[in-house]
């Protein structure tokens, strides 16, 4: 009680404040300089087993790619979107929508070397998720939650609904992945979140409170489990940008 009234006392912009073992804390970023670091190598298995969720969309296409190209990995690729029978892909293929963009994506992948399985899922589903993982893989190596595209709305705009939908799969999504693979000794667990997660955003409420809550499970899961886990803030890729409002890239820039 004493701490919170001088916190009240003070003339003081920040947002979240942190007290341990008396200490007061408040977050700061800080640039990273990388040149003379010492080059790890990347903590991917040769022929691993690894599950992608949202691995037919924008850059996971080309994370995807790499894991397939240089480490032949088999990958489990789930994503929202159910692909038609195969038989009929010439057909959706000459269309310009969503779905001829996965089947060229799936395409792309299957020539690039090692496995790959899709399936369209609710990735909060944990049993039906468990499922369809024992019946392709004996045992993951890895699970790479890649965040979708958030729809732009102010905060008095979202529903219960909406907020419900973006949560399913940005919060509970991430969660059961995390409950799939935590026992897994020495597994990799990569959570691809936002800036926004830090600066916040007028309209990206949503985005913006899942990717600290990514972030938040990530050191969780350093601290509580044996998992090799990452949290990587992206602001916009230049090759996703173009699916993004206008005013959402100069943003981000911003």
């Amino acid at each position: 009680a004493t701490v919170i009234q001088r916190e009240r006392q003070l003339i003081s912009t920040e947002s979240e404040i942190a007290y341990r073992q008396g200490q007061r804390w408040v977050p700061r970023l800080e640039k990273v300089k990388f040149v003379g670091s010492p080059v790890q190598s990347l903590p991917f298995k040769k022929g691993g087993h690894y599950l992608i969720n949202g691995g037919l969309e924008g850059i996971g296409v080309e994370i995807c790619k790499y894991l397939l190209q240089h480490f032949e990995a088999r990958l489990l690729i789930i994503g929202k979107t159910p692909l038609p029978d195969e038989s009929q892909w010439e057909i959706h293929l000459v269309q310009a929508d969503v779905i001829a963009e996965q089947i060229h994506a799936y395409q792309t992948l299957q020539q690039a070397g090692g496995e790959i399985v899709y399936q369209a899922m609710d990735v909060s589903d944990l049993d039906s998720l468990k499922q369809w993982v024992e019946q392709n893989t004996s045992q993951l190596n890895g699970v790479i939650h890649l965040t979708g595209i958030p729809q732009e709305r102010l905060l008095i705009e979202e529903t219960y609904d909406s907020l419900s939908a973006s949560f399913r799969a940005e919060i509970l999504g991430v969660w059961t992945l995390h409950q799939l693979i935590k026992t897994q000794p020495n597994a990799i667990f990569i959570n691809f979140a936002s800036v926004n997660g830090f600066f916040g955003g007028a309209t990206v409420g949503t985005i913006a409170a899942a990717s600290r809550f990514q972030d938040s499970l990530t050191r969780y899961q350093l601290k509580q489990t044996a998992l090799q886990s990452y949290c990587f803030h992206w602001t916009l890729w230049e090759d996703t940008a173009a699916k993004f409002p206008p005013q959402m890239a100069e943003l981000s820039r911003a």
